[in-house]
């Protein structure tokens, strides 16, 4: 009898189990008359065996008529795959609770009709309600509806209008939590990230779950297709900590072989994207650094302004004396050469250049798109490099070359961009024990002490940014040969010794300098400098700074000669670059560009035409000025010099003779500018420019132009921009089509603008726009920064 009962008790039970699992329908087809009332009535009686049953198998029939839709051509709209009342229901089913394969039907519907075609995309997009109902079904306690949910997400942000509305719905808040709730389930997230168990770990074992692939499939999309404005309101404490558990899965499990959909290039641009805006360092200040470099006395500071800034070079002795964060910027275990190596190649990651006067950080995003969180690159992050005297015989005397330690990589600009992709650690011991010197670019990228360090040397010098190299170089070698850079640089002697040789720019008076990427001449290093009893020695040891300003011909060894008493051996050495790189908008020359700019803006009446002929475009006028000014610049050295207007020159000391060297220094940038005003009205030439303008429209010359192309950032957003800077020569092809029938007519109103501009241009009006100018580049220069400081802290 027992028998009996216990197996008609499995029947029953078996029965059930069938009447969970209806069959879909034999085939797919457009719900009838009958289906919204028997849905609506399910509903009502939601708590009855049958009613759960009818409900289960009419969701499931929307389902399956969804999904065969899904070859549909675009043009078929939300009201012809699903039926208008079910629409109004999904909210409900998607927070149903009593099964939890109404939830997951709800939502596997609404990803179907996302996926169906764009229309319908939009049209279930448009329903807040429900998109709401998905979201919130992300912290659904079901796995199984949360998978649903997800996926559904993963649908809706297929479309545009899919992805704008989930974030406007917290879609990303809510990924990011439920991202760490699963990924991290220990007590702290600290206590996680210092896990140091292997394969078999609660996170290696969430990373193999495909739940937490989809969660951060699905934050990943809608962080990496946002713009700027979405990612200002996410910076907070949710996105610091999901920014923490990103950088654990990339740093641990992004090479592990599993079921990541999401690719390391893909993580890495959503980690950049998060930490891009967040504090992630705090930035020395100005008077720290000014103090830590020339001394606590004001007038070190302005003697070097006005006696060797860009013009001489000048040894600063135990400079460490005055501060220790010059010189306590890289950790090594121990003052060994291996551990600088350690020190500096630990951990890296390319840093792909961005554009000089790109502004939009999703700009280099989109180039640099599948490229991020790459291994470092030659040529671009790092060279291993000596000189070394071309062999007797080959006729060229005591010329030197230099030779690159990897055969594939000869140092010509065929060979940049290969991917450095073996061991670098332990191929550069291989190579220093060689001969040959490590340099590694972009420090301030890779080390948060050392980017703090270079934006307040930028601000004291009034620029948005100093770049910072490192190179290591042993014993009884040079690296480098002789050369001269684009820009000045402050050598700081970390450890060890090092011999340097320093040549004047020129034999002239006031020389040219050099501009940033300006092309240069292969034997200008050996013309300029080819007596070496021109140059000047200089011996650096740990705690010493050398500047050496742009133009300059110098080479350094590590040997010494047999006199030398300074140095009683030949040691490595290991210094720290600071590069203070002077773009075009914060040359001089720029300061002028923006002065113009900021005039003309500020006219409101048009010039008039002398002879009562159709009115001239005065942007065209104003263009021509431009060209001008850039002429002058090619052959008048104050033109090239940095300008200093925005430098942050405010000290902690109040006192006097403070405040008397501060006036100084702004009086001499006011006396600056009147002499480039001054050189403008005098040689301003508008034949000269015509004729430039001419030659570029003629020769589709593209070299020239893009000089004035960073113009375009000084229009202020609704202002008017009658002139396309990305197309100039189109816009100056027609311009001379017009002006070459009224020569005369044209040179005279340039006339009359540049005489006007010289004599109404006002000093602070300027420098305020300026000062803009350069905030904006700072902006997106520290967004890159904070963006690439994640990135290694994820390597």
């Amino acid at each position: 009898m027992a028998g009996e009962t216990q197996r008609e008790g499995k029947r029953k039970r078996k029965k059930k189990r069938k009447r969970e699992h209806p069959p879909p329908p034999a085939s797919p087809r457009y719900p009838d008359e009958a289906f919204f009332p028997l849905v609506i009535a399910s509903c009502a009686n939601i708590r009855k065996p049958y009613a759960r049953q009818i409900l289960e198998q009419l969701l499931l029939a929307q389902l399956v008529f969804v999904r065969a839709r899904g070859g549909a051509a675009d043009s078929r709209s939300l009201d012809q795959i699903l039926h208008p009342g079910l629409l109004s229901l999904l909210p409900l089913l998607l927070n149903q609770t009593c099964k939890d394969c109404f939830a997951v039907l709800a939502a596997e519907i609404v990803g179907a009709i996302a996926l169906c075609s764009l229309y319908a995309n939009e049209g279930i997009a448009s329903d807040g309600e429900t998109v709401k109902a998905v979201v919130a079904a992300l912290g659904n306690p079901s796995k199984k509806v949360a998978m649903a949910a997800c996926n559904a997400v993963l649908d809706l942000a297929a479309g545009p209008l899919g992805r704008e509305r989930l974030r406007e719905s917290f879609a990303v808040e809510k990924l990011s939590v439920f991202c760490q709730v699963v990924a991290v389930p220990a007590p702290s997230l600290h206590s996680c990230s210092t896990y140091k168990g292997k394969e078999n770990s609660f996170i290696m074992g969430c990373m193999e779950d495909i739940f937490l692939t989809s969660l951060l499939d699905a934050a990943r999309v809608l962080i990496n297709t946002c713009n700027n404005e979405f990612l200002d309101k996410i910076a907070g404490e949710v996105s610091r900590t999901f920014l923490l558990v990103l950088q654990e899965i990339c740093l641990r499990y992004c090479n592990h072989k599993g079921n990541m959909s999401s690719t390391k290039h893909d993580l890495a641009e959503t980690i950049f994207r998060l930490s891009m805006n967040q504090i992630s360092y705090t930035t020395c200040m100005p008077d720290l650094v000014k103090r830590s470099m020339f001394g606590n006395e004001w007038y070190d500071f302005e003697n070097f302004i006005l006696n060797y800034w860009e013009k001489a070079p000048i040894l600063l002795k135990n400079a460490s004396n005055n501060g220790i964060i010059l010189f306590n910027c890289l950790d090594f275990s121990s003052r060994t050469i291996n551990a600088a190596m350690d020190s500096i190649l630990q951990n890296l990651v390319s840093c792909p250049p961005i554009t000089s006067d790109e502004l939009d950080i999703l700009n280099f995003l989109e180039e640099v798109n599948g490229v991020l969180g790459s291994p470092i690159v030659y040529g671009q992050d790092i060279r291993v490099v000596k000189t070394q005297k071309l062999l007797s015989g080959s006729g060229n005397g005591n010329v030197k070359e230099e030779v690159h330690y990897f055969n594939n990589f000869t140092g010509s600009n065929n060979d940049v961009g290969s991917v450095f992709s073996c061991s670098p650690i332990q191929k550069c011991k291989e190579a220093v024990q060689s001969g040959y010197t490590i340099a590694l670019r972009g420090l301030e990228f890779r080390s948060k002490k050392i980017a703090a360090l270079s934006d307040g040397l930028a601000a004291l010098f009034g620029q948005p940014s100093v770049g910072a190299n490192v190179y290591l170089t042993p014993a009884d070698s040079q690296g480098l040969s002789r050369h001269y850079d684009d820009h000045c640089v402050f050598v700081c002697q970390l450890l060890g010794t090092k011999r340097w040789i320093v040549f004047p720019q020129s034999a002239d008076s006031a020389p040219l300098l050099p501009r940033l990427y300006e092309s240069r001449h292969s034997s200008s290093c050996l013309e300029l400098a080819g007596n070496f009893s021109e140059g000047k020695e200089f011996f650096l040891h740990e705690g010493d700074i050398l500047y050496i300003p742009r133009g300059c011909p110098h080479e350094a060894y590590t040997t010494t000669s047999g006199t030398e008493s300074q140095i009683n051996q030949s040691t490595f050495s290991l210094h720290l670059t600071l590069a203070i790189e002077v773009e075009p908008p914060f040359e001089w020359e720029g300061f002028a560009h923006v002065a113009l700019c900021c005039w003309d803006q500020k006219q409101k009446e048009k010039y008039p035409f002398v002879d009562r002929r159709p009115e001239i475009p005065n942007f065209m006028i104003i263009n021509l000025l431009h060209i001008a000014i850039t002429l002058i610049g090619d052959h008048v050295p104050a033109f090239r010099k940095a300008c200093l207007v925005a430098a942050s020159l405010q000290s902690d000391n109040g006192s006097a003779v403070c405040a008397e060297h501060l006036q100084n220094l702004a009086l001499l940038q006011k006396s600056i500018f009147g002499n480039i005003i001054d050189s403008i009205d005098v040689e301003s030439n508008f034949m000269d420019a015509f004729r430039k303008m001419e030659e570029a429209v003629h020769e589709k010359n593209n070299s020239f132009l893009p000089r004035l192309r960073w113009i375009q950032h000084l229009f202020q957003e609704g202002n008017e921009i009658m002139f396309d800077f990305n197309n100039m020569l189109e816009a100056f092809e027609e311009f001379l089509l017009f002006a070459r029938g009224c020569m005369e007519a044209v040179e005279t109103i340039f006339v009359q603008v540049k005489h006007q501009f010289c004599t109404s241009i006002i000093f602070e009006d300027v420098r305020k726009s300026f000062e803009t100018l350069q905030n904006r580049y700072k902006k997106t220069r520290r967004q890159y920064m904070n963006g690439m400081l994640a990135l290694h802290s994820a390597s």
